[in-house]
């Protein structure tokens, strides 16, 4: 089964260093942006917003598509993971029971993402992620 998502890779400027939001399940210990499933007829970068909003109180302005990232879930099934690159516009982190949202450097969240695709879509994209251009 595939099964098709969209979330995104959002950063903040602190002292001129680059940093990402990443989710952690605590449950599971498991590491991951922000994202969702495409709802019917949804768009890959309404969903990306529905979805950091609903997962973080944070509303996004989407900078650019950063391509789909490929891999199985814990569940065996295939993902389809429609990434974007986004910067905070408004509101403030809340976090939900069994959720933790931490801020990382590019480097530190690539070595915690659970998912090896993800680790290595995130060194790939690095530089579009850090260039403030």
């Amino acid at each position: 089964m595939t099964i098709n998502k969209a979330g995104a890779i959002v950063r903040k400027i602190e002292n001129g260093e680059v940093y990402i939001l990443l989710l952690h399940l605590i449950k599971h210990d498991f590491w991951s942006f922000p994202k969702g499933h495409i709802e019917e007829g949804e768009s890959a970068e309404d969903t990306a917003k529905r979805e950091i909003l609903e997962e973080t109180g944070l509303v996004i302005n989407i900078t650019k598509p950063l391509g789909i990232a490929k891999y199985k879930d814990i569940d065996g099934n295939e993902v389809n993971l429609n990434l974007f690159l986004a910067d905070i516009e408004s509101g403030e982190l809340v976090e939900e029971e069994g959720h933790e949202l931490v801020w990382l450097t590019v480097d530190e969240a690539t070595e915690k993402l659970t998912y090896p695709e993800l680790r290595e879509f995130l060194s790939d994209k690095k530089y579009e992620i850090i260039n403030l251009e």
